[in-house]
């Protein structure tokens, strides 16, 4: 396999899939919460854009922890890492959406700008927000995981490798030892 191919498969899997089905959950709702505060409830940029986080990021850490990476660890470490792959995430998707769709759209209204430009944080927030998870806030786990599961074959091979040296020879066994006595 190419290394290539190799990269390819470390990003996009199985896993891939499941992060992208929890992000459309997440986005429906987001994204409800977000328009409708800032547009019908008139609240601010920053605000409503938070408020979409604060609920979905709740959300995204259960579904996430439990179904997309299967890691089922509510541990504080775990949580913590989470908030700060979030947060990071939201403050760079969020902070470069907003300065250059302005720019982009300097003839527009402020109401159009700010929304394109939450729209747009969307997108960059999930890209970075799914490298992150996947390969910080539950890293660890999988390293630990992989090295319980590592642990436990060479267990199983230790127990294979002492039941064949203990176990008797078979009749067939026997027999072939027999035939090489008698030629």
């Amino acid at each position: 396999m190419s290394k290539f191919t190799s990269l390819l498969h470390k990003f996009f899997d199985k896993k891939t899939l499941k992060f992208f089905a929890v992000g459309v959950i997440n986005t429906v709702l987001g994204a409800g919460i977000m328009f409708i505060s800032y547009n019908v409830l008139k609240i601010n940029y920053w605000i409503s854009s938070a408020m979409n986080y604060v609920v979905v990021c709740i959300v995204s850490f259960f579904l996430n922890n439990f179904w997309t990476f299967g890691y089922k660890d509510k541990s504080i470490k775990t949580v913590l890492k989470f908030i700060l792959t979030v947060s990071v995430c939201y403050a760079l998707a969020y902070g470069a959406a907003e300065p250059l769709i302005k720019l982009m759209l300097s003839g527009s209204s402020k109401a159009v700008q700010e929304n394109v430009a939450m729209a747009c944080g969307m997108v960059l927030y999930t890209i970075i927000n799914y490298l992150g998870q996947r390969f910080f806030a539950f890293a660890k786990l999988r390293t630990r995981r992989k090295k319980n599961e590592e642990e436990q074959n060479s267990e199983e091979n230790e127990t294979l490798e002492i039941a064949e040296q203990n176990v008797e020879p078979s009749a067939e066994a026997e027999l072939l030892q027999n035939a090489e006595e008698q030629d």
